[in-house]
C-alpha cells in the first residue's frame, strides 16, 4: 500500500492531491489543530513503518516517532 496524500473534504471526495515535490511544504503550511493532527498522526506511527517522506519529514520538520501510549 502507498502512500496517501490526498485533502478530501467532508464529504468524503478528493479536492486535491499533494504531489511529492511539494509534501513537505503542505505540512509546514498546515494551521492550528489541522497541523497538530497531522504531526500528532505521523509522529504515532509506528516506528517500523518507514518512507522516504518520513525521513524527510523528521529531518526538516523534527516530526519523530513517538511511542503509543
Amino acid at each position: 500500500m502507498g502512500e496517501n496524500w490526498e485533502v478530501k473534504n467532508e464529504k468524503g471526495k478528493i479536492i486535491r492531491v499533494i504531489q511529492p515535490n511539494n509534501r513537505i511544504e503542505y505540512l509546514k503550511e498546515l494551521k492550528g489543530n489541522t497541523s497538530a493532527l497531522a504531526e500528532e498522526y505521523i509522529r504515532r506511527t509506528p516506528p517500523q513503518i518507514q518512507t522516504h517522506f518520513r525521513k524527510l519529514i523528521e529531518e526538516k520538520l523534527n516530526w519523530t516517532p513517538i511511542q503509543n501510549e
